[in-house]
This record gives structure tokens, sequence and C-alpha cells, in this order.
């Protein structure tokens, strides 16, 4: 169990951090294999799987979203596509996403993935600030008090001053 979560923990660092071609060729079969049958593969690998082939432009908003759509049932295999929809690597994308959450398309439970998953990506993190900053009313007039704090939450991981400054 130990050797598992480390070697879930390295690999969803490597995904963030590098685009080694192996990750992003295994990321993205593996991807595929859950789109077509979610059962065909381990759910902590394709968390992983979704969010690297989405930000690698296997995966585009479209078929994220008809998938999300068609497990918007499934509490588990509907989280595995937001975070993969919150790793989509274009801003406007990721606004998109960002939007879907603020009206409520994407189930305000899983609006902290959202903005979880944004805040993993180092680029991202503006964006997510960005758009918190100029949505955090609407936010709030549509979801509890503890769905907002959850979903400002990632704020803290911004690691530059100009990214703390914004945040601010």
């Amino acid at each position: 169990e130990d050797r598992r979560l480390v070697r879930r923990s390295l690999v969803a660092a490597l995904a963030v951090h590098t685009s080694e071609p192996w990750l992003v060729r295994e990321g993205t079969a593996r991807a595929k294999r859950w789109l077509a049958d979610p059962g065909s593969v381990d759910p902590d690998t394709a968390i992983i799987a979704l969010r690297v082939a989405a930000r690698h432009g296997a995966l585009g908003l479209e078929p994220l979203m008809k998938a999300h759509e068609a497990l918007k049932n499934d509490t588990q295999k509907r989280v595995v596509v937001v975070q993969a929809l919150a790793s989509l690597p274009t801003k406007a994308d990721l606004v998109a996403v960002l939007d879907q959450s603020a009206a409520v398309r994407v189930k305000s439970q899983d609006a902290v993935y959202v903005a979880r998953t944004a805040a993993d990506w180092p680029d991202s993190r503006a964006v997510l600030v960005r758009w918190l900053s100029d949505n955090l009313g609407a936010i709030a007039d549509k979801m509890p008090s503890f769905g907002v704090a959850r979903m400002v939450a990632p704020v803290r991981r911004v690691c530059t001053a100009a990214e703390r400054d914004a945040a601010d």
C-alpha cells in the first residue's frame, strides 16, 4: 500500500512538472481506455491519466464535458473528469470550466476539485486567482459558505510574490 501511494504521488508530480513523452503517451492511452470503460483503469491511475491527456491536448473541452454529463450520477468518476477539465492547457478552456462551476453546471461540491486542480498547474494558478477575484461575489451567492471557503483554499498554493500579491 505504501509503495502504491508513493508511486501515485511521484507520477502525479511528474505529470504536473514534466512533459515526458512516455508519461504523455501512457497517460493518453489509459485516459482513452478509461473513457471507453471506466472500470478498465484503476481510479488513482485514471485521475492522473486524464489530467495528463487533457493537459497535452489529447482530450478537449467538448469530449470532457460530454463525459462529465454522462457520469453526473457517479461521484467518483465525475470527479476524475472534473480534474481533467481543470487541467486543460489554455486560459480560455480553464476559464470556461471555471465559468461552468460558477453556473453550477459542474456540481458545487465538485467545484473545489476544479480549483484545486487548476492550482496544481503552475501556469494555471494566475488564471484561477484572477477568475476567483472576478467571480467571488457570484460564487458566494450560489454556494454555501463552506463551499466558498473550499473553492478559495487552493489559492494558498501560490508561490511567487507576484502571485501572492494578486491573490491578496
